[in-house]
This record gives C-alpha cells, structure tokens and sequence, in this order.
C-alpha cells in the first residue's frame, strides 16, 4: 500500500497510523503486514508502542548518533561558506597525488590540513551538508589547451582569413565547437 520505496528503513507517520487502524479494524499481524508491505515484526512493535505510550510517535534519539558534534557541523558549514568551491574530500582532509613513472601512473593518499578539524569521512561531510540545504555539485571541467591546439586554432583561421564580407555575414557563429 504504502511501500514503493523499500529502502527506506523508518516508518513514517501515516504508515505508523495505518498500522494502529487496521489493527482496530480486526485485521490479523499478517493481513496487517502484508497490506502495507512491511514486516510483522514492525506490526508488531508499533501495536506494542500504541498500547503502552497511547501513540505512534519515534522514540527521541533512535538511530545511530552523529559522528559530529553541532560545533564541527558549524565548522563544516563555515568551511564551504569560506571558500565555495571546497569538496568534501579538502575538508574531510583527504587528497590523491598521482605520480607519473614512464607510462605508468601511481597514485598516492595524502593527508592534507584538515580544515574544518573534524575527523570523519567525505560522506559523513556530504551528509551534513545536505542537511543544512547545500546542493552537492561538480565543478566545470576546462580543458588545457596545448601546441596542438594552438596550430589548428591558428590554421582554422588562415583557412578563412581570403573569404569575402559576403560569405561572412551567412556565417552562424556559436560557442559549442570543442577542440582536441
């Protein structure tokens, strides 16, 4: 009924309600269960709960507490607003060196300056802020232009440079020509 989203672990509200109804509509643990696509054991314990609290609220504090405190969830935040192109990694404290040898690369963990002082993983940084309403994004990967690029560019515009004003102005110019 309500379950279309399996991964979620928690129940919510209206789940929680629907579990207390049903039950007072005579339906079985099971027809309980089943109806709404969760375990028995949850019926179970959300009859339980009604029965001896009189309501369907969580309990304050279940789940696993946070690895940060609210000062370095501070510090997190402040890091980002600080300086906006910070990833999770820079704060987290984390970073890869790759080495070149011949043909080969080696990459290598490196241990920066841990910036906003928390000893967590870039997921755990992620996650927090998420929670405060920042948007995770991936910044523009530009391109290095090299000698080749240069010569090309250059023989590009040789090629075009004897064409009259008339074949210009039936030109279209746009900016999605990639070059490499």
């Amino acid at each position: 009924m309500f379950r279309d989203d399996r991964g979620r672990k928690q129940l919510n509200a209206k789940e929680r309600a629907s579990i207390i109804a049903l039950t007072y509509q005579g339906l079985s643990i099971k027809k309980i269960a089943n109806e709404l696509g969760i375990g028995e054991a949850t019926v179970v314990l959300w009859q339980k709960r009604h029965r001896d609290t009189g309501d369907v609220e969580r309990k304050f504090g279940s789940g696993r507490p946070n690895k940060t405190t609210e000062e370095q969830d501070g510090r997190i935040m402040q890091s980002v607003i600080s300086k906006p192109i910070t990833t999770a990694q820079e704060i987290a404290g984390i970073g890869f060196c790759f080495h070149s040898i011949g043909s080969n690369f080696k990459m290598t963990v490196i241990f920066l300056l841990d910036i906003a002082e928390v000893n967590v993983r870039r997921h755990t940084i992620i996650r927090r802020l998420a929670k405060a309403g920042y948007k995770p994004s991936r910044a523009a990967r530009k391109f290095f232009l090299y000698g080749i690029h240069a010569e090309k560019r250059l023989t590009f515009a040789l090629d075009y440079e004897h064409k009259s004003q008339e074949w210009w102005r039936s030109v279209i110019f746009s900016d999605e020509k990639t070059f490499g």
